[in-house]
């Protein structure tokens, strides 16, 4: 298993929708957000999430200029770790992060991974 895992907006808030986020600290432990993506999510995330910005906020800036700022900000944050595992859903993100090596998987994925 990897040994950070950090996650887009989409999955934490379709997982809040269903009362479900629990799956996420059950799958993972902690995970880790941006502050753009707990933006996004727009509401109180319990302690297991943790929000931490990412450094290279060029990278960051440069990734944005073709994905959305959860998105450019989520991967410019798993940049900084060695194998992480991205939880990300949009599939330009994806073919992105694929591009660069760096595993992923989506909602579905971590609710078949519940499973």
């Amino acid at each position: 298993m990897p040994n950070v895992i950090i996650s887009d907006s989409i999955c934490p808030i379709l997982l809040i929708k269903i009362e479900k986020l629990h799956i996420l600290e059950e799958l993972y432990g902690n995970v880790l957000i941006t502050p753009e993506v707990s933006e996004e999510i727009g509401e109180p995330l319990p302690d297991w999430i943790k929000i931490q910005k990412a450094r290279d906020l060029k990278y960051q800036a440069l990734i944005a200029a073709t994905l959305d700022i959860g998105e450019s900000s989520a991967i410019a944050l798993a940049s900084e770790y060695e194998a992480p595992l991205l939880i990300l859903d949009d599939l330009k993100a994806r073919n992105f992060v694929k591009s660069l090596g760096v595993p992923y998987t989506g909602t579905v994925g971590v609710l078949l991974n519940a499973r």
